[in-house]
């Protein structure tokens, strides 16, 4: 897991300080330091595109955007969170419409490949509960190296591959593997702990190299079945997976119910052969799970299966990228007899 730098462009300095000192101030006013660290990540990230996206636009809607798009990856707009806010909040704070907001944020995701859960974009209070942060080839066999041996993990964190050492959390150690200190110290892997042993640690030759990252993306084969079976087929669907990201990303959802102006909105993930469904009326209704789909089939009758197969690859596509498959729908009345 490669930390993020912070290096920035000495063109682009002034205008990342003016986003950055005002993303810093909601930061300390609303949300806490990990945010205001990250989002800093994410700026500093995007001024070393070339060309820079900041290089157009104003300095409030990329401040806006650039905490919107942590938001989404770490939850912000699930109100079980802490901290939680919702998007008009921070709309508001920055002086920005909510399509303003929404489009730089999607810029900032799809420039620097942010999607629920990446490992490098998400606060470290989070890590824990992410699964892509722990998913390792050891000898070509994909595992949670939670539960591999010390030793595994060890040579894990010392190639940079987990922001820590599971195992030493657990015993009561520092997690990042070095000795001498009494609280965790929480260093990013490939940076220095407690004492100057973590620099040589990350750079120890010999170390086997047969555990690696991969990208573990489901492949748009395992994807489509999924769906398949969830949305045309009647499997259940997953009560868990719809709550901990549907309803963490819903007022985002429903801004853009407003914004395009459509009847209803659907949106679905996947892990793994569980799917998650949630759709979202004009009157603000939320369906859930088998009552969406339920209300879809009613609102498209002898069409569902025709309709969804016509959506199906667009949603393949997005889930492959790690984004949330999301589609409007606008009704058409039936001609006059």
């Amino acid at each position: 897991m490669t930390a993020p730098s912070t290096r920035v462009p000495a063109a682009l300095q002034d205008r990342f300080n003016a986003i950055a000192q005002a993303t810093d101030a909601f930061c300390d006013q609303r949300l806490n330091g990990d945010y205001k660290r990250l989002v800093r990540l994410a700026l500093a990230a995007l001024s070393r595109k070339r060309p820079s996206p900041l290089l157009k636009g104003k300095d409030s809607a990329w401040a806006a955007g650039a905490v919107h798009a942590l938001g989404m990856v770490n939850f912000l707009f699930d109100p079980s969170q802490t901290p939680h806010c919702k998007a008009s909040d921070i709309q508001a704070y920055f002086g920005v419409g909510a399509s303003t907001c929404s489009s730089r944020s999607k810029e900032m995701r799809d420039a620097l490949g942010m999607g629920q859960l990446s490992p490098e974009w998400t606060l470290p209070g989070r890590l824990d509960k992410n699964p892509l942060v722990w998913m390792l080839q050891v000898n070509g066999l994909l595992v949670d190296v939670r539960y591999m041996p010390l030793e595994v993990q060890e040579i894990a964190f010392a190639q940079g591959l987990i922001p820590y050492v599971p195992g030493r959390k657990a015993d009561g150690a520092c997690p990042c593997g070095l000795p001498g200190a009494s609280q965790p110290c929480q260093s990013p892997p490939g940076q220095a702990g407690h004492d100057a042993g973590a620099a040589d640690r990350a750079t120890a030759p010999g170390l086997p190299p047969a555990i690696s990252q991969g990208d573990f993306r489901m492949s748009k084969k395992t994807i489509r079945a999924a769906l398949e079976q969830a949305l045309l087929h009647g499997a259940a669907l997953s009560a868990a997976l719809c709550e901990e990201v549907l309803l963490g990303a819903a007022d985002e959802l429903e801004a853009s119910l407003r914004e395009d102006g459509d009847d209803a909105l659907i949106a679905v993930v996947a892990d793994g052969a569980e799917v998650a469904f949630l759709m979202i009326d004009k009157a603000g209704t939320h369906y859930r799970n088998e009552a969406a789909r339920a209300q879809l089939q009613q609102m498209w009758r002898g069409h569902y299966a025709t309709n969804v197969q016509t959506v199906l690859p667009l949603f393949v596509d997005d889930l492959s990228q790690g984004l949330l498959a999301v589609a409007g729908v606008q009704w058409v009345p039936a001609p006059a007899p």
